[in-house]
């Protein structure tokens, strides 16, 4: 429960932008075995996510990405624990050994929280009082002392969680970001799918604001009026990297009459997304949705998904995995749309028309 500097204002916590805190807290796949520890603030506002390895009064040393960097001290505004373990299950590594120190054994000891008068708070294993302070050890931050005419009260028990529970830092916990499943080989794809089986389709299609691995911002309100493809993939996923050449390739054919490609990467760097394309030797927009959430309104729990969108902003297909021939099925279904193809006998739009058509000799009146 020990905090460092934990000084969290109102209006600081509404400076942070929801998109921005919701990204900073957000855990990706590939990060669960080496998460972040601790958020910092700068000064000037901007946050860093990564792990604490020293600090002292001039200087800290944090882990990003597995490389080391120094910070100032007085550049940082404010450290938040992220406490990784509440979301991962892992035990937060300690020395073994010769090399394990008397911050990190098992203190003896009543278990305390101290609040100071300034509002700094401070959990530890009381294991000394006298009249002028109370001292222990904190299994993190090691000795640790607290006087008296600087404490405004002393929790223990069930209080010290009460107490958490009120705090600010209580909104910055991680999640974990969504993982998305790729389709068993012998899924997907196929010659009796029609893309119309989701129950997504005929729906308004979500929402879509995200960053573009080459910069700026894609919108997909800004669309109306094109028939837009969706590719929802990861660089990990086998079936993703046979899918998206022909996507692609399909893409780049209807181009000219107004069919716009955005693939929306799930939950991965910009290095992983520019190393897959550069193998793939594709060169076509990405979006990249680092926390999936906007593949969790698409309802994708398996990749390759590719969603149609209509011109009226519609969700007209949706594709779950991929094939040999998936690059048939896109073109018939953009046909299908553009007015090239007659729609199939599946079409439920189509069918609901021949339900209440009339019948021009049938429905006309009797003659005489």
């Amino acid at each position: 429960m020990g905090r460092i500097d934990p000084r969290v204002s109102t209006q600081q916590q509404q400076a942070l932008d929801e998109r921005k805190k919701e990204r900073l807290l957000t855990l990706p796949r590939m990060q669960k075995t080496n998460p972040p520890t601790h958020l910092i603030c700068a000064q000037n506002g901007d946050y860093l996510r990564g792990r604490i390895i020293e600090m002292n009064d001039e200087m800290l040393r944090i882990e990003l990405r597995l490389e080391t960097r120094e910070i100032p001290r007085d550049r940082i505004s404010k450290i938040i624990w992220l406490h990784p373990e509440e979301v991962t299950g892992q035990k937060p590594d300690e020395p073994e050994g010769d090399e394990a120190s008397p911050a990190v054994a098992e203190a003896e000891g009543i278990r305390v929280h101290v609040v100071r008068s300034n509002g700094i708070r401070l959990t530890f294993n009381a294991l000394n009082v006298d009249s002028e302070k109370i001292s222990g050890i904190n299994a993190t931050l090691g000795p640790c002392e607290a006087p008296f005419n600087e404490v405004g009260k002393v929790l223990i028990g069930s209080a010290i969680e009460e107490a958490a529970a009120e705090t600010a830092f209580q909104q910055f916990k991680l999640q974990l970001a969504a993982e998305p499943l790729a389709p068993p080989e012998n899924e997907g794809g196929g010659s009796e799918r029609t893309g119309r089986e989701s129950p997504l389709v005929g729906k308004d299609a979500p929402d879509i604001r995200l960053k573009l691995l080459a910069g700026g911002d894609f919108n997909l309100d800004e669309k109306q009026g094109k028939i837009v493809l969706i590719d929802f993939w990861a660089s990990w996923c086998g079936p993703c990297r046979r899918t998206l050449p022909l996507v692609h390739s399909v893409a780049e054919e209807f181009k000219e009459r107004g069919v716009e490609l955005i693939t929306v990467n799930l939950e991965e760097s910009s290095d992983q997304i520019t190393d897959a394309l550069e193998r793939l030797q594709l060169d076509m927009p990405v979006a990249m949705d680092v926390t999936g959430k906007v593949g969790g309104k698409y309802a994708v729990t398996s990749i390759p998904s590719t969603v149609i969108v209509d011109k009226q902003g519609k969700i007209a297909r949706v594709y779950v995995g991929g094939s040999d021939d998936f690059d048939e099925e896109l073109r018939r279904a953009l046909g299908e749309l553009l007015g090239d193809v007659k729609p199939s006998e599946d079409d439920p739009e189509k069918k609901n028309e021949s339900e209440t058509s009339t019948d021009p000799v049938k429905d006309s009146p009797p003659t005489n």
